[in-house]
């Protein structure tokens, strides 16, 4: 399974930064793609359109499905588990959030893992962790820019 990492900052206290990151709706506002989020139970279900129009694999431009987030699950950071289906595949992530304090606010580390299972042999792991990782970078923007209060 592939994994990516990295770190970025929240003009906001360490306490605010994970109420914020806590908040599954919330955050999936950030989220390339996704749409139509509703809370079920211990799940927020959002339906899900990716661009794939990066990965140049000549018919595929743009696939959809629908995701579950499951979390924040309980533990030392703030996890998620996320699940779904795209383009009929299973598509399954894994998130932690540590939130520390610095002298901007608070640091966010964070570690991902991924398995595009079907997708990633059909459309190539390699092109497809390409993509995520610029989705990626948008995805931190987002949450430095517009998650900054509760």
């Amino acid at each position: 399974m592939p994994g990516l990492s990295g770190r970025f900052t929240m003009k906001v206290s360490p306490d605010v930064a994970g109420k914020l990151l806590s908040d599954p709706e919330r955050l999936s506002s950030c989220l390339p793609g996704v749409s139509g989020c509703e809370r079920q139970n211990e799940r927020v279900v959002c339906r899900v359109r990716l661009d794939t129009a990066g990965i140049d694999s000549g018919y595929l431009t743009k696939l959809s499905g629908k995701m579950s987030i499951e979390g924040p699950l309980q533990g030392d950071a703030i996890g998620y588990r996320i699940q779904g289906r795209v383009a009929g595949a299973s598509l399954n992530l894994s998130l932690s959030l540590q939130v520390s304090p610095s002298a901007e606010g608070s640091e966010v580390s964070w570690t991902a893992e991924i398995d595009f299972g079907l997708l990633g042999r059909m459309l190539g792991q390699e092109r497809l962790l390409e993509v995520t990782e610029a989705n990626v970078d948008k995805v931190i923007r987002c949450i430095g820019e517009r998650l900054t209060s509760p």
